[in-house]
């Protein structure tokens, strides 16, 4: 006698789904880490959601006393890089890109400055949802 088990289709269907979703995020989490240039993400209350690598070289958490993860950008920047809280704001409350070139960026709890490049850009989903920006 030949016993056929059911197979539930949709819970295969699900497993290959999250299974691409995994390595689409570890592949697009790799590219962001293999960047030379620092990348942070904000969500659109203004909080640091990612950090790469190049990012915490700018900003050493040895340094800074934090992680920016986790922390709202225009505190953690701090009242000297006005500028960049301005840009920020500029994406976060009107919608419009902005770029800064040849600007001082001052390292929070340090004496280091590093004249910088910024683009900030809004940052959204395919169906245009605001998710906040990108430095």
């Amino acid at each position: 006698m030949i016993h056929v088990v059911p197979v539930n289709w949709a819970h295969v269907v699900k497993a290959k789904l999250f299974e691409q979703v995994v390595r689409n995020k570890a592949y697009t989490d790799n590219i962001l880490e293999s960047m030379s240039n620092a990348v942070m993400t904000l969500d659109s209350d203004g909080y640091i959601v990612t950090a790469n690598q190049a990012s915490l070289k700018l900003f050493p958490p040895e340094v800074t006393g934090v992680t920016p993860v986790g922390m709202q950008a225009e505190f953690f920047l701090g009242p000297d890089n006005f500028w960049l809280n301005k840009s920020i704001n500029k994406v976060l409350y009107d919608g419009e890109a902005d770029e800064v070139f040849e600007a001082d960026l001052y390292v929070p709890y340090s004496s280091t400055v590093a004249t910088v490049n910024v683009s900030t850009r809004p940052l959204s989903d395919p169906r245009t949802q605001d998710l906040g920006c990108l430095l």
